[in-house]
C-alpha cells in the first residue's frame, strides 16, 4: 500500500468533495419556483394576478380597451405564506406571447408590487406554495447536514498525519476522498514511509456523526449512479 501524506490540498479536496455532494443533492431536492406554461397552476396564477391588480376597479377590466391598458408578458410577483406573513415566495411570472396579462393603466413594471395574499390564492396555488415551503425546508436540512459533515471531517483530518491512518480509523472517509488519492493508496511501494508528524491537539477526540456521514455518501452514490 502506498503512503499518502496529509496535506492542506488533500483536506481541501475532501472538503470540495463534500460540497460537490451537497450541491448535487440540493439540486435534486430543490426544483425552484418556476410556474410552467400551459398548466392549471399557470392559469390560476394569471387570473389571480389580474384580479389583484384590478382589485380597486374590477368592473373596468373587461370594459377598458386594451390600448388603454398595460399588456405584459412577464411580471414579478410575491406570494405571502399562510401563518407566516413575513415569509414571501418571489418569482417572475411569464406568459405566452398570445396570452399576455391585461393590467391597469396605472401598473408600472418598476413601481407596482404585485403581492398575492392567502385570501387571494386558489386552492391549487396554496398547495403549490406548501410544496415550495417543503422544498426549502429539505434544502436547508440537506445543506446543514453536509456542512456538519465537512466540519467534522476537517477536524478529524487534523488529528492525522496521513490518509492511511485516517482511513484506518474511519473507513467511511474513503467515500469522500477523490479517486486520485485512493489510487495512490492502492499503489505497491517499497519506499520507506516519512516520519510520522505529531498531529495538532492529539488528545482531543473528534465527535463524528457516523450515521450522517455514511447515509449521505451512500445516498449520493445511489442517486448519482444513473446519471
Amino acid at each position: 500500500m502506498g503512503y499518502v501524506r496529509k496535506t492542506m490540498t488533500l483536506v481541501e479536496d475532501i472538503r470540495d468533495a463534500v460540497d460537490h455532494m451537497k450541491h448535487s443533492e440540493v439540486k435534486k431536492l430543490y426544483k425552484g419556483n418556476n410556474i410552467p406554461l400551459d398548466t392549471p397552476l399557470h392559469s390560476d396564477v394569471k387570473r389571480v394576478i389580474e384580479n389583484v391588480l384590478w382589485k380597486e376597479a374590477p368592473d373596468l377590466k373587461d370594459k377598458m380597451p386594451e390600448s388603454w391598458c398595460k399588456i405584459e408578458d412577464g411580471i414579478s410577483i410575491s406570494f405571502v405564506h399562510a401563518h407566516e406573513p413575513s415569509v414571501n415566495t418571489h418569482c417572475h411570472f411569464e406568459t405566452p406571447l398570445d396570452d399576455k396579462l391585461k393590467l391597469p393603466p396605472t401598473y408600472s413594471r418598476y413601481g407596482t408590487n404585485c403581492r398575492i395574499e392567502q385570501s387571494d390564492a386558489t386552492a391549487l396555488i396554496k398547495e403549490w406554495l406548501l410544496g415550495i415551503k417543503d422544498q426549502e425546508k429539505n434544502k436547508k436540512e440537506t445543506e446543514d447536514m453536509f456542512e456538519g459533515i465537512k466540519t467534522q471531517l476537517t477536524s478529524f483530518m487534523s488529528k492525522h498525519a496521513s490518509l492511511n491512518t485516517a482511513i484506518k480509523d474511519l473507513p467511511e472517509l474513503e467515500m469522500y476522498v477523490p479517486q486520485e488519492y485512493l489510487d495512490r493508496l492502492a499503489e505497491e511501494t517499497v519506499r520507506s514511509k516519512p516520519a510520522k508528524s505529531k498531529p495538532d491537539d492529539d488528545d482531543d477526540e473528534v465527535e463524528l456523526d457516523m450515521e450522517a456521514i455514511t447515509r449521505a455518501a451512500i445516498a449520493h452514490r445511489i442517486t448519482s449512479s444513473g446519471e
